[in-house]
């Protein structure tokens, strides 16, 4: 702390936020160019910058600086600002990771607590604050040395040490850990974000002009998502039945909705044995992961073609083996484990993954509404072909893509594409390119509120029924996915702020013989419990003004009786509802009132 305060901010204990006697004296060192050069501003003035401001210089945002840093010391102590200070001042960066806090730098730099560095060592640190790439002592260990002494000599005159403590620290030879952050946290994330910078900079630059990246990556959840994909992939190799067979291979990607920032991703079991990316580069089928957007486009349907009879989740179709002809051609999907269900309604078809079903909603609306949803209107770099099989996921996308998708149900209908680079800042702490959120409306809000609060019937009582035994109980959407002969296994699900999708197969496509709810969904359910422990455990938003939800016979889809012996509250759109009792229980009475009557919103 000493050595920050000397080199930093000596009179911070007793300034109002604002230093005079600091900035004249800053400005008459600039004016002279002596070697030791202090800046301006106050630790307080730097924290108000740091978390409030952009790094634009002008007077403008110099004052506004000014201003919010006096406003800050009169509504929190210096002990509290100096510790927040202290805890994320951004301090170098290694490879794709940004080091912020003195904590994390001694770690990073010295592999100590920070409470066992020494004078030299603390020195170093408070040094880099001023420019940390520039001193960073991994690549510029000459410059770092002499910033260090600055630092002690400013501790000498500023009275902290005595001149013979100083000197002895001078002497000593700047040394540093090799660095205990590397790529091997996260490989395959470090593969990918080296990727695209490389489509975006010239290689020299990238190499020589010390640029500091930085990224979307979550430290805490990578180490949770990495360990979470070992150990749930050991468990999957002792339940596949082939007693000799490759290892199974799986692939975790983890994002923040509202900004599409991947804060974890794993492409493979092992980055030492493969470093071929399986999150970004395998393409496998999807499998039932798809069916969300069958129903989706079937919702949007209703809006686009009012010559279409109302869509909803109450509508009920027919599941039971149905041979579909497209062409010349006939197609004939089972259903797993050839189980059929008869009439149902579309929540049930995609609660229970019900594929005859789900392809009769295909049909109704057409193949070529639902090519188009995920070619055009979700611009997805890989199109699919309108033809029946579609609608089960039978075309190929990597576990990205699918997150991608995702993601656009996760945010109403709006696109909002994953991200691994949030900004690239130069030498001098220049932005050279900065990631802000610029959301695109591709559905409608109604129609996917309408298919996630379906796929929440996925998980309270459908095929991933058993994330709520496995401790899971977070409100969340998701779906289970299954492709033919089993030869990949999926989970893809979100909570509101949090989307992961796993990915479970063979690299040679031999079927693993397990389904999606028993391959993937115990390892999305392990990930999401960690990462979101502590949490309130938000509420999926709230549904659109002109949806309103109707208590209807959960079997026929039809208004809801007295003697109806399973009663849902059911969402529509406005209009949409239906408006015929249910007459297939007993004790159906004609008094009835004719018209609905709205239930009360789950979400109010």
């Amino acid at each position: 702390m000493k050595a920050v305060l000397a080199i930093e901010d000596r009179r911070f204990f007793t300034h109002p936020g604002l230093d005079p006697f600091r900035i004249v004296g800053a400005a008459l060192r600039n004016i002279k160019a002596e070697s030791y050069i202090q800046g301006g501003s106050t630790i307080t003035q730097q924290l108000v910058k740091n978390f409030f401001l952009t790094p634009e210089k002008s007077f403008r945002r110099k004052a506004q600086e000014a201003l919010l840093a006096f406003v800050l010391e009169r509504r929190a102590n210096k002990k509290d600002i100096l510790e927040l200070y202290l805890n994320e001042v951004y301090l170098g960066q290694v490879g794709s990771f940004s080091i912020n806090g003195i904590g994390e730098a001694a770690r990073m730099y010295f592999h100590k607590d920070v409470g066992n560095l020494t004078l030299p060592e603390a020195a170093l640190l408070a040094g880099m604050i001023q420019s940390p790439n520039p001193y960073n002592p991994y690549r510029h260990a000459k410059r770092a040395t002499e910033r260090r002494n600055q630092v002690l000599r400013a501790m000498q005159e500023a009275g902290f040490v005595e001149a013979a403590t100083a000197e002895a620290a001078i002497a000593q030879p700047v040394r540093v850990e090799s660095a205990s952050l590397d790529s091997s946290d996260a490989p395959y994330f470090v593969d990918l974000v080296k990727q695209q910078l490389s489509e975006r900079y010239d290689a020299k630059d990238l190499a020589t002009q010390n640029l500091a990246v930085y990224t979307s990556l979550d430290l805490s959840l990578q180490a949770q998502a990495q360990d979470v994909l070992r150990d749930g992939l050991a468990k999957v190799d002792k339940m596949i039945r082939r007693k000799v067979h490759p290892p199974v291979q799986g692939a975790l990607i983890a994002l923040e909705p509202s900004t599409g920032a991947i804060v974890a991703l794993v492409g493979g079991r092992d980055y030492t044995e493969s470093q071929y990316n399986r999150a970004t580069t395998a393409k496998r089928q999807p499998g039932s992961t798809f069916k969300p957007f069958v129903y989706l486009t079937a919702f949007e349907a209703t809006f686009d073609d009012p010559a279409l009879p109302p869509i909803t989740p109450a509508t009920v179709v027919e599941d039971a083996p149905t041979v579909f002809l497209f062409g010349r051609q006939e197609y004939a999907p089972q259903n797993y484990e050839n189980d059929y269900k008869g009439y149902v309604t579309l929540r049930t078809a995609l609660a229970h993954s019900l594929n005859n079903a789900t392809v009769k909603v295909a049909e109704m609306v057409g193949f070529e509404r639902i090519a188009d949803l995920w070619n055009r209107r979700f611009g997805m770099p890989d199109k699919v072909q309108p033809y029946p099989a579609v609608a089960l996921g039978s075309f190929e996308a990597t576990p990205l893509e699918l997150a991608s998708a995702y993601n656009i149900l996760a945010n109403m209908g709006l696109k909002v594409p994953p991200v691994t680079v949030l900004k690239v800042l130069d030498e001098r702490g220049a932005a050279i390119e900065q990631h802000y959120p610029s959301p695109a409306r591709v559905a409608r809000p109604e129609s996917t509120f309408l298919v996630v609060n379906m796929m929440r019937s996925v998980i309270n009582n459908g095929t991933a029924a058993a994330a709520r035994s496995m401790g899971f109980m977070a409100d969340a959407a998701g779906k289970t996915g299954t492709t033919n002969d089993l030869r990949d296994a999926w989970f893809a699900g979100f909570t509101p702020d949090l989307l992961c999708v796993i990915w479970i197969g063979f690299d040679d496509n031999t079927p693993i013989g397990l389904s999606g709810a028993r391959a993937a969904l115990p390892l999305w359910v392990d990930f999401m419990k960690a990462a979101q422990a502590g949490t309130h455990g938000e509420k999926i938003q709230p549904p659109p003004s002109n949806v309103v939800f109707v208590d209807i016979d959960k079997q026929t889809g039809l208004l809801a009786t007295p003697n109806c012996p399973q009663v849902i509250s059911e969402a529509f759109v406005a209009g949409t509802e239906p408006r015929e009792y249910c007459s297939f229980h007993s004790g159906y009475e004609s008094t009835i009132p004719p018209y609905p009557q709205p239930s009360p919103s789950p979400w109010r």
